[in-house]
């Protein structure tokens, strides 16, 4: 089987060398479906054993899950004088939790437990063209937040008597595109704006304009910025429902019941003042929550060290992102990739990222057929490094394209 993959490859490349590659398609239709889930505690196979062993000493640094899903529609128009357009929408679903000193249960004071999520609506038209050398790419989207839980929890967490712990929690608020009792009350109201950001690139042929690619072909590259996301009018949520106070006793056998697949008999009791209803601690009114999505910056280099070729390309990237749904928002990002092009109709790339705090170690494959293109992609991740090698973290993704 390896022998005949590596004869199938030194196939391909030397068919890659002789014919002209397969060209784009001028009219393609097409969607994407995705899923991801990390932590950095837990490998894939120990979340779903019996009994799982935990190192203490990581559980001290807190748990961290990160959760995504996503769907979208696609349409697109490519010219061959070297722009196009298409038109995407899409559903978009993330949702953070990090448990911070929490799980220590030493004594801790107004510390920031981060619990957070959203749930937003797009809708782009992403344009690119030809400006000399420069390829620009502009791409405005407009967004609807439908769910936006804040990253604002604040907890205290107090010993007792070594075995009982008083645990108290403000701010804990889901604001909603419409008010939580609409269903209930059988009249559903949208209540949520929605808002707008923008996308922008830009790539430069650097050593082809500077002469060196005819000197020296193999340092071929083109280097290139992007700012994924700049906000413009953040989408408004009105609605809210949660827990401005929460204040209960947590036993130490409850969360050992509970690791053990038991259940909780906990007592707790909670307060809350907002304008609207309130149910025991549970509290709904108005407020204002503007929703941004998170705002990325990276540049990055596009190498082809095969004497200019398109059958190989490195491409370094560094930048940061900035992430409201984050409790200390600002992040840097890095990451390394490598494509291998084989004539445009087998297109695989394998790369290792840090992005937005998460460690992504990624394959993808796409087989493009003129008619149709099949695109999927796996990979492993995780907040820790050496977790993102043993699947602390999966991620999937796949992805149909039509057309001619």
């Amino acid at each position: 089987m390896k022998k005949f993959i590596l004869i199938l490859i030194i196939c391909l490349t030397a068919l890659s060398g002789v014919y002209a590659q397969i060209p784009n398609r001028g009219f393609e239709i097409g969607f994407d479906v995705d899923a991801v889930f990390a932590n950095n505690l837990l490998t894939i196979g120990e979340v779903f054993k019996e009994t799982a062993i935990i190192d203490l000493n990581r559980v001290n640094e807190g748990f961290k899950i990160n959760l995504g899903m996503g769907a979208g529609f696609h349409l697109g128009i490519a010219s061959k004088k070297g722009w196009g357009f298409s038109i995407n929408t899409g559903l978009e679903m993330t949702g953070i939790f990090n448990t911070g000193g929490i799980l220590s249960f030493g004594d801790v004071s107004d510390e920031n437990f981060e619990l957070s999520g959203a749930i937003n609506l797009t809708a782009d038209i992403n344009t690119y063209f030809k400006v000399s050398k420069f390829k620009v790419t502009v791409m405005p989207s407009m967004f609807w937040a439908a769910a936006y839980l804040k990253p604002e929890v604040v907890y205290s967490f107090n010993t007792v008597d070594g075995v009982n712990f008083d645990l108290s929690a403000e701010n804990l608020r889901l604001y909603t595109a419409f008010p939580y009792n609409s269903f209930q009350d059988g009249e559903f109201e949208l209540t949520g704006k929605p808002g707008f950001d923008i996308t922008l690139g830009l790539e430069y042929p650097l050593m082809e304009a500077l002469g060196i690619k005819k000197i020296l072909p193999f340092l071929d590259f083109d280097v290139g910025v992007q700012l994924k996301k700049i906000p413009i009018i953040p989408s408004v949520l009105t609605d809210y429902v949660g827990f401005d106070n929460f204040n209960g006793t947590v036993s130490m056998n409850d969360i050992l019941d509970i690791l053990n697949g038991g259940s909780s008999s906990g007592e707790g009791e909670g307060s809350g003042e907002g304008e609207g209803s309130s149910d025991s601690a549970l509290v709904s009114g108005i407020g204002e929550q503007k929703v941004r999505r998170p705002f990325m910056f990276a540049a990055y280099v596009n190498w082809r060290p095969l004497f200019g070729s398109n059958l190989l390309t490195v491409t370094p990237v560094i930048g940061f992102a900035v992430n409201q749904l984050r409790a200390e928002s600002i992040a840097f990002d890095y990451g390394l990739n490598a494509t291998l092009d084989l004539a445009n109709i087998l297109i695989v790339t394998a790369g290792i990222n840090y992005i937005d705090r998460i460690w992504i170690n990624s394959l993808d494959l796409a087989l493009n057929l003129r008619l149709i293109q099949i695109n999927f992609g796996v990979d492993m991740r995780s907040q820790d490094f050496l977790s993102s090698w043993n699947a602390g973290g999966l991620g999937a993704r796949i992805g149909l394209r039509f057309g001619w």
